[in-house]
């Protein structure tokens, strides 16, 4: 008897493969900026897989700002979407934050006690060839669902260096995935998934 009802079986491979432990994940572009207290914008934005366990994904992030670099863990609850053809969620919890700030050969690093709310994505597009996928998420302040461009460091799409200036891949995508980027719609994309390609750890 398989462990999961089959569509649900197939999402966590989904996972398993775009959430791949040997990659790292860059953000290339999103219709929104973290803008920080200091008026700075988050640079160099990426994740990778700690581990994933049943329906639980565990992820390292980062980001930085000016001289700054901010380091957290993340678990996200991933679940099937509410309807058919929804998209599947994807919650997350962001735990601590380690800052460092490097001036020289100085290193100043602060642990945050605050933690964040968590906070529900879905996990609208993905592009196995181009290796890149759309999340969105609503908090219920316009412009309301909000977009945010994800693709593997491998990825011709992605700069993996995070130069300084943080410049923007160009946008080579499907146009599904461009308009998602426009706002133009929010449907869930199915894809073809070679499930033996894929190991659920």
């Amino acid at each position: 008897m398989a462990k999961y009802p089959l569509e649900f079986d197939l999402m966590l491979r989904l996972f398993a493969l775009f959430y791949n432990p040997q990659e790292v994940i860059y953000v290339l572009k999103r219709t929104y900026s973290l803008i920080e207290a200091t008026g700075d914008t988050a640079k160099c934005i990426w994740n990778k897989r700690d581990s994933l366990n049943d329906s639980v994904l565990k992820l390292q992030e980062a980001y930085t700002v000016g001289l700054t670099i901010t380091n957290y863990h993340v678990e996200i609850r991933l679940e099937e979407g509410k309807g058919r053809d929804a998209a599947p969620t994807m919650t997350a919890t962001p735990g601590q934050r380690r800052s460092t700030t490097s001036i020289g050969q100085h290193q100043n690093g602060i642990l945050s006690a605050e933690r964040s709310q968590p906070r529900v994505y879905n996990f609208q597009y993905y592009d196995p060839q181009k290796h890149c996928a759309v999340l969105t998420f609503d908090d219920g302040v316009p412009p309301y669902a909000v977009c945010t461009l994800i693709a593997h460091a491998l990825s011709p799409l992605c700069d993996p260096l995070c130069s300084p200036l943080y410049r923007l891949a160009p946008l080579t995508l499907a146009g599904s995935a461009i308009e998602f980027l426009h706002g133009k719609q929010f449907a869930y994309h199915r894809f073809p998934l070679n499930v033996e390609s894929a190991k659920h750890e």
